[in-house]
């Protein structure tokens, strides 16, 4: 009787701990798989872009590559940028992030001196994190079947 208690109990606090992401940790890449061209999916992509206050820094229209303006990752805490390339069949999306400043040896910097690659590691608070989220939530705008990599 004790072991069917104790089973009730516990079963109902690992399904609460359990985490609901479906993205992998270690994760640095998204591939939004359609049905597009890549000169389809390169005009796609300018036009989220766009319509999401995002701004193209690089604009290659003969391999479809776009790399974004850096945008602010939430109020001072980093910026991130996304490299994105389009192919026939699929958009692959990376990026790179730098977070908020810290104090070494007396010294504050406004922002961490070189960019990181974004990848879904960390506390769920840190811009690695959260810049992952936003290249997330910027691949679902695209439509099509989301993978990690």
């Amino acid at each position: 009787m004790k072991i069917l208690l104790l089973f009730l109990f516990i079963l109902p606090l690992s399904l609460i701990a359990q985490d609901k992401s479906e993205i992998p940790e270690q994760s640095t890449k998204i591939i939004v798989s359609n049905s597009n061209s890549a000169l389809q999916n390169h005009k796609l992509i300018l036009q989220v872009i766009l319509e999401n206050n995002m701004f193209p820094d690089v604009n290659d229209n003969t391999i479809f590559y776009i790399k974004t303006q850096p945008k602010t990752v939430a109020k001072d805490e980093g910026v991130y940028f996304l490299n994105i390339l389009s192919k026939d069949g699929s958009i692959i999306i990376t990026g790179m992030t730098k977070g908020p400043g810290y104090i070494t040896g007396g010294q504050y910097a406004s922002t961490l001196p070189d960019y990181k690659e974004i990848q879904y590691t960390g506390f769920a608070r840190s811009v690695f994190k959260k810049s992952f989220v936003l290249m997330n939530d910027f691949a679902k705008k695209l439509g099509g079947k989301i993978s990690y990599q």
